[in-house]
């Protein structure tokens, strides 16, 4: 199937993805806008020409403070085992502790390839948990995907955890996202992580104003970026076409979409 206006030549490997209701606010309050249901988000996939998707499913995130992360998870493992094109983020909630033990069990199938943690969606902070989250990565060997760029998730946060855990490889979503103007909270978290192993998502609404990305890419180079688009809850050409139109050399955007995730997951994002 041919892409948008044929601009999207390259195979992406999208990390950062969902799918089921947006309903954060309540089960019965759904948002018109965002929910996906497992084959449409192949549908939008493979119309973007993104060979991979990693998904999470909202139920495991959805309503704030009472979503059903253990369900979630069971249905997302149903899920990418019937879609090729779709791998699995474990979803943990520490505030939950079965899904340490269900994320255990989860991982001996090969399409989970980390674990999901949502600091704003579970209603903690990651300052108070994050020495358990990451000592149970650390342990397990995994890597992790967290939202972040709120008060209670700030970047900066992460880095000391990343740093006493250097076998784990954080991904810190949503590059720009800020509870204030400054975009560069990321970029420094790469910056200040003394192990390298601190990276970042795309997946933004921030990341489309202008020069976000490409003050990024120049300040820490393009090797820790990674391509999400958090489909469905944005529009998945526009973040793509974000990257495409970026004043960025075509190597770069090269590592964003694809050879940064297979650098990163192996060849399970290629398979």
């Amino acid at each position: 199937m041919k892409g948008y206006n044929g601009v999207f030549s390259l195979p992406a490997i999208d990390i950062h993805g969902h799918f089921g209701v947006n309903c954060p606010a309540g089960k019965d309050i759904i948002r018109p806008f965002g929910s996906a249901m497992p084959e449409e988000v192949v549908s939008i996939i493979r119309r973007c020409n993104i060979a991979k998707i990693i998904v999470s499913p909202m139920e495991s995130l959805f309503p704030f403070g009472q979503a059903d992360v253990l369900g979630g998870n069971i249905s997302a493992a149903k899920v990418v085992s019937e879609n090729s094109e779709l791998l699995q983020w474990v979803v943990v909630n520490p505030l939950e502790k079965r899904s340490y033990e269900q994320a255990v069990e989860m991982f001996k199938n090969t399409k989970a390839v980390g674990i999901k943690i949502h600091p704003v969606a579970h209603i903690y902070d990651i300052k108070e948990y994050g020495q358990e989250l990451f000592g149970f990565a650390a342990e397990h060997n995994l890597i992790v995907l967290t939202h972040s760029g709120d008060a209670q998730s700030l970047p900066e946060d992460f880095v000391p955890f990343a740093d006493n855990f250097p076998n784990v490889k954080l991904i810190l979503a949503h590059l720009g996202n800020s509870p204030d103007d400054d975009r560069t909270l990321h970029a420094k978290a790469v910056e200040m992580s003394r192990c390298g192993n601190v990276y970042l998502d795309t997946s933004s609404a921030m990341n489309i104003l202008p020069n976000v990305l490409e003050m990024t890419v120049k300040r820490i180079g393009a090797d820790k970026i990674l391509f999400g688009s958090d489909t469905p809850l944005y529009f998945t050409p526009m973040q793509r076409m974000r990257i495409e139109f970026a004043d960025i050399s075509e190597a770069d955007k090269r590592k964003i979409f694809r050879e940064n995730a297979i650098k990163l997951f192996g060849n399970i994002v290629v398979n």
